[in-house]
């Protein structure tokens, strides 16, 4: 599986990049994912998604009549027409996954399978340390940059199907919003209590508490992001990031009655808000792109 296919980078800007290597590193990359692909997927039940229930080691979730994005979709059509990953402006970019795929022809329509890693913070080569590396009889520094690929995948697209053993690793390499669960009742009550939050009134929240609202609630529950940071450090990531005062009184972040900046605090504690580069206005994005070079 995947013989014919290269290896790419998504980036965190959902950009995609083709990684350059040579013949034999490529071929070692696609038979780890072809490896990961059978044990992730393969001789595995597989239970439709509905936001509710966790599989077991034997089960996969799947997402039916899923639509990958065009830039995902046309790497794999043209490789060689891909931007390479390299260097700009000085650095390289920021990685979100590696993934590898082909295409084929079936009944006169085109047919993708795509397998998705998710890269984590330790793949990366540090270079506060000193990196040694093995070269014939004796160890030696290596400076430049470099990351590991590990023997996992995500998630794996085939046909029109999505496949993936937890959401919410899923959900960090492609946009799966709208599939997603919405907060119970039971739910919103408990995000009500959080002894990280403060509100300025419940009531006002209840009721301006729709679809969008409870989705937010169910993944910042999901993700344990007001149990993994406290609310300084959620308050000081949104002043260094999105230039936002967010209020703490009493040690609690205040989730204020005003709608727009309620639906602030839960889109950066999401990971989905962002500052506009002239007007510094707050945005809430469910996707994005890179800009292509104008010439």
């Amino acid at each position: 599986m995947f013989e014919n296919s290269s290896v790419f980078i998504l980036g965190k800007d959902n950009a995609v990049y083709l990684l350059e290597i040579d013949e034999g590193l490529r071929n070692e990359i696609l038979q780890l994912f072809s490896i990961a692909k059978v044990q992730m997927v393969d001789n595995k039940e597989k239970i439709e998604f509905d936001g509710s229930y966790i599989p077991n080691s034997d089960e996969c979730l799947y997402i039916s009549n899923y639509k990958l994005a065009d830039e995902i979709l046309d790497a794999i059509r043209a490789p060689i027409g891909t931007e390479f990953f390299k260097k700009y402006n000085g650095s390289f970019p920021e990685i979100k996954a590696i993934f590898v795929g082909e295409k084929i022809e079936r009944d006169d329509k085109e047919v993708f399978s795509l397998a998705f890693q998710l890269f984590r913070r330790d793949q990366r080569l540090k270079k506060t340390g000193i990196n040694l590396f093995y070269h014939g009889s004796t160890f030696k520094k290596e400076n430049d940059y470099g990351f590991n690929i590990s023997k996992s995948i995500e998630c794996y697209f085939e046909g029109d199907s999505l496949y993936f053993s937890s959401f919410y690793f899923a959900r960090r390499i492609i946009d799966l919003k709208s599939y997603y669960r919405t907060a119970t009742n039971r739910e919103v009550a408990e995000f009500l209590s959080n002894e990280q939050l403060s509100f300025e009134r419940k009531d006002v929240f209840v009721n301006q508490a729709n679809t969008w609202v409870r989705r937010r609630i169910a993944i910042i529950n999901d993700s344990k992001v007001l149990k993994n940071y406290t609310v300084e450090t959620i308050a000081r990531m949104a002043k260094e990031k999105l230039n936002q005062d967010f209020e703490i009184k009493e040690g609690k972040l205040v989730i204020p009655c005003n709608k727009d900046k309620m639906k602030a605090i839960l889109g950066f504690m999401d990971e989905e808000a962002y500052q506009g580069p002239f007007t510094n206005t707050v945005y809430l994005a469910n996707s994005k792109r890179k800009m292509k070079t104008l010439n």
